[in-house]
């Protein structure tokens, strides 16, 4: 791959410098010719004059050089100055001849200029490229310095670096706190470094490293994690704090020969590292390229979903355990039937996470469920239970409780009948705001129902936090219940300690007689499942409703 700029810069230096040994070769000859003169009419030039002027022209040239490329061009001209030194102090002490001694002292003045000229456009080459944080190359150094090693054929590999859940650091510690975690961070890589790696600070918690050791690219990512997975002490809040870094690894020329190229492939593999579980390594490989290209594909049905109005809901209807009698529905989002084809649930909620579309899904489905069974909470007399899911995302963002009461008020609908149904996940979010939330919507009366125990992140002291009403067992737990005494064991520990917390259970994916039995068994409170209720049409539900 050519390199334009880089071509550009020797093309125009190598002008400067043939105009430069052109006017030494000018100078060479007043200086032999100094006695002669030109008349123009009554005025009388002196030959030996012009050399003052010519070496001034040189000095200009000197600069222009120095200006195009401090390092290449300041450096040929400093050479050349001092060339023309040489030559003309030889010319002084061979012919004894003080005409040249102007130009001798021009040209020392104009070595000067162009040392101090070098030094001033390094310091500031340097604070062009620096990050200010952390002290390495900011994203214009190091995609400068990316540039000029793909510019050549020697191979070697890029990382894309992302410290796993940085938000949350920031959030609950302060920025301050922050920033000394992504300075601790970029020591203790740049201690594993060669110091000819450039590396730098891209943005935020992203840090790339350009390798041009390939073989050593694996050994070093792994000696990165270790290093970064230490207790990192915040001296702004008083604690210590572990953090863990996700890296995505690609290389050059096999994967790439254009720079945006290789950054962008090292971002894919980077996401699928995260995705993948976090604090690990991911090379690039082209099926990663179309896992993304599927994402965006994605994206655009959503967003074309939400502006043509083709979500619709339906409502997985739960029960008691032992009585049948409905409990109410939890609200599920669906592609119209035209549409069912372009994407699964699964798929829709994961991109809509990634690129926090999921604001938008979430205020869809809470308006929309909340507005279709108004009407249906005061005819069948207040007794069931609209559960609605919502991202972790969003629990966690400041202002949602109060979204959520507004929406309740303008549909006049009864608090007690809604549940919000949260992930463990939402704990490792922004965990005050989140708590804020929670704690606001349990004084509107709202229950508050924890998703997919048991596969997530919470822990007994978390849990101990959150004014939980129902736990949920999720599916994965009941469909090896019958065969699994691991998971039959697991099922009665969290009933058993959902009821110690005052907590309701419920177990979903409920599709066999055996399951249903042991769970009666386990004393576990509601189901929902295929065996007594598939998702159901809205006029389904309803009619559901007036059954029972």
């Amino acid at each position: 791959m050519i390199n334009k700029k880089k071509v550009n810069t020797h093309l125009l230096l190598t002008i400067c410098s043939v105009a430069y040994f052109i006017c030494y070769a000018t100078i060479v000859i007043t200086n032999k010719n100094q006695d002669y003169s030109i008349q123009f009419n009554d005025m009388t030039l002196n030959i030996g004059s012009l050399s003052g002027i010519i070496i001034a022209l040189q000095m200009l040239i000197c600069v222009a050089m120095t200006l195009i490329s401090h390092k290449t061009g300041g450096t040929l001209a400093q050479m050349m100055m001092i060339f023309s030194l040489t030559s003309m102090g030889s010319f002084l002490l061979t012919k004894r001849n003080l005409a040249v001694a102007p130009g001798i002292a021009m040209l020392i003045m104009g070595l000067t200029i162009i040392s101090i000229l070098k030094v001033q456009l390094r310091l500031r080459e340097k604070e062009i490229y620096t990050d200010y944080l952390t002290g390495l190359y900011n994203r214009r150094g190091i995609i400068n310095r990316l540039e000029k090693l793909s510019s050549g054929n020697k191979p070697f590999y890029l990382m894309y670096i992302d410290i796993d859940e940085f938000k949350f650091i920031n959030d609950s510690y302060g920025h301050k706190s922050g920033d000394k975690v992504l300075q601790t961070v970029s020591e203790r890589i740049n201690s594993v470094l060669d110091k000819k790696c450039p590396f730098g600070r891209i943005g935020g918690d992203e840090f790339i490293i350009l390798l041009p050791h390939p073989n050593d690219a694996e050994d070093v990512a792994e000696s990165i994690l270790k290093l970064i997975n230490q207790e990192i002490y915040l001296e702004a809040s008083n604690i210590s704090c572990y953090v863990t870094a996700s890296i995505g690894i690609t290389s050059f020329p096999s994967d790439s020969k254009n720079s945006g190229e290789l950054i962008r492939f090292s971002d894919i593999a980077m996401y699928h590292a995260k995705k993948s579980g976090k604090n690990r390594i991911q090379f690039f490989n082209q099926s990663l390229e179309a896992l993304m290209t599927r994402e965006s594909e994605i994206e655009t049905i959503i967003k074309d979903a939400l502006a043509k109005n083709l979500f619709d809901l339906v409502f997985q209807p739960q029960f008691e355990t032992n009585t049948k009698k409905l409990r109410g529905f939890e609200t599920l989002l669906r592609l119209l039937p035209d549409n069912y084809e372009a994407a699964t649930t699964a798929e829709l909620i994961t991109v809509a996470e990634k690129t926090d579309l999921i604001f938008e899904i979430d205020d869809f489905v809470l308006e929309k469920a909340i507005c279709r069974f108004r009407d249906t909470v005061y005819s069948c007399g207040q007794d069931f239970t609209v559960s609605i899911n919502v991202s972790a995302k969003n629990i966690s963002r400041s202002h949602f409780a109060e979204k959520v009461q507004k929406t309740l008020e303008k549909y006049d609908f009864p608090s007690k009948c809604l549940e919000i149904e949260i992930t463990e996940y939402c704990l490792v979010q922004s965990l005050e705001t989140t708590l804020y939330n929670i704690q606001k919507l349990k004084n509107l009366g709202v229950q508050i129902a924890l998703d997919d125990f048991g596969t997530g992140y919470a822990s007994l002291s978390y849990l101990s936090k959150l004014p939980v009403d129902l736990l949920k067992i999720d599916k994965s737990f009941i469909d090896s219940l019958e065969y699994n005494s691991v998971n039959s064991d697991f099922i009665n520990a969290v009933i058993s300690m959902g009821h110690l917390l005052g907590c309701k259970v419920i177990s979903e994916g409920v599709e066999t007689q055996a399951q249903l039995d042991m769970l009666k068994q386990k004393n576990c409170d509601y189901i929902q499942g295929y065996i007594w209720g598939k998702p159901l049409r809205f006029e389904e539900a309803v009619q559901l409703c007036e059954k029972k």
